[in-house]
């Protein structure tokens, strides 16, 4: 189920991986609370992009701010894009139906097409 792909980074790693039927990059990162805590996290840019096209990342935030989900940047150590904005898999995981819920609503209302959402995200590739 998880296919795995290190990147270029010194103490963090990323990988492909299958979540909620789609293939996304996973980015490992720690905790600021406990350094020795590690945390999977996704990218709230390529979750938009992937699961959410027909929204903004601003709009999720907004929602992840109302489950009090925390938000996460990659380790400084790394070679890792500073201006990435993660969020733990587990949280995004635990609220998901949650996120499909106002964020479909939303993408109806712009006159986002389920069917456009299935060929977009198909032709989009991660590796």
């Amino acid at each position: 189920m998880i296919s795995s792909s290190l990147c270029k980074s010194t103490n963090s790693y990323c990988r492909s991986i299958v979540f909620h039927e789609k293939e996304i990059i996973s980015y490992s990162t720690t905790s600021s609370i406990n350094s020795n805590e590690t945390i999977s996290c996704l990218s709230i840019k390529d979750i938009v992009l992937t699961y959410f096209p027909g929204t903004t990342p601003e709009k999720f935030i907004h929602l992840c701010r109302l489950k009090q989900i925390i938000r996460y940047k990659p380790d400084k150590s790394t070679n890792s894009d500073l201006s990435l904005r993660l969020i733990n898999i587990q949280q995004l995981d635990q609220y998901w139906q949650f996120f499909i819920q106002q964020l479909s609503d939303s993408m109806r209302s712009s006159g986002f097409q389920e069917s456009n959402f299935t060929a977009k995200t198909l032709t989009r590739g991660y590796k």
